[in-house]
């Protein structure tokens, strides 16, 4: 299982997402006044996604289902950045609001995008498992 590089690759996807979680706090305060139903969606969205690329790790064994599965955590990711770029960038254009400035708002918004990076990098090594038993199985 851990031997695997894309058990590597989507452990650690599922721990940046995790870590969008434990520092969102720092700029959803001030985008929760804006936006009442962004934490919610933002907590929601990591938090499944993180859990769907933590048990990928897990379906070592049947390689098509990991593969669906980093590929459904993927889609995850790509929505909560979807959602994180298009509130934050109506905040930063909105100019009777006060934009959070902090510049670890930058690093929080590069989590997910490094998670997608990740997720992207293990589907493609668990494709390049499948054809590798493919090939395998045809020389016996």
């Amino acid at each position: 299982m851990i031997q695997r590089i894309q058990s590597v690759y989507m452990f650690i996807g599922a721990l940046l997402l995790a870590l969008v979680v434990v520092f969102s706090d720092v700029w959803m305060s001030t985008v929760a006044a804006v936006h009442p139903a962004l934490p919610w969606s933002v907590y929601v969205l990591a938090a499944v996604g993180g859990l769907v690329g933590f048990a990928a790790v897990f379906l070592y064994k049947n390689r098509n289902t990991q593969a669906k599965v980093v590929a459904s955590a993927q889609w995850l990711d790509l929505a909560l950045i979807l959602v994180l770029v298009v509130v934050l960038g109506t905040l930063s254009f909105d100019s009777d609001r006060a934009a959070p400035t902090s510049s670890l708002i930058y690093i929080v918004l590069l989590l997910p995008v490094g998670a997608y990076i990740l997720f992207s990098l293990a589907r493609r090594a668990v494709k390049k498992d499948i054809e590798l038993v493919r090939s395998m199985d045809r020389l016996r």
